[in-house]
């Protein structure tokens, strides 16, 4: 059963009373003076709680509408919750992964360079390139 707020007329106490939603909502007490309902603005509470290792939770808060400064706020927020800096699985792995993505690119401008390289090396004049071979030490004559 709801509970409904009263408030006497003249002393201002307030006082809560059970009442089925089908009755009559007024309160007189045994003097016979009707208190006065209080109303309440409603409030509701949506998506209070929010997993900070589920990322379809954050995608879905997020995606309700909000600043960008919002979308950040929360974001550290979650990595607050799941352990801070040093200990956020989530922010980790997004470390990694982007250590990765740098490291191939690094590598594939790597390839790509000394392939050049030997590309400019294959134009070079023969004549001005002298190619000697090298004894092994084993061969040297004495």
């Amino acid at each position: 059963m709801p509970i409904y707020t009263y408030e006497h007329p003249k002393t201002k106490k307030t006082i809560d009373v059970y009442q089925s939603m089908s009755e009559d909502h007024k309160y007189i007490d045994e003097k016979g003076i009707e208190w006065n309902r209080v109303f309440y603005p409603v409030s509701f509470a949506f998506d209070t709680k929010l997993d900070p290792h589920d990322p379809k939770a954050f995608v879905k808060k997020t995606e309700k509408g909000g600043t960008l400064g919002d979308i950040m706020d929360l974001s550290k927020e979650m990595s607050e919750k799941r352990g801070g800096e040093k200990n956020d699985e989530v922010k980790i792995k997004f470390s990694k992964e982007k250590e990765n993505k740098l490291n191939d690119r690094r590598l594939a401008n790597l390839k790509e360079e000394r392939k050049k390289q030997f590309e400019e090396f294959k134009k070079l004049d023969k004549s001005r390139v002298k190619v000697t071979k090298k004894q092994s030490p084993a061969k040297k004559s004495r």
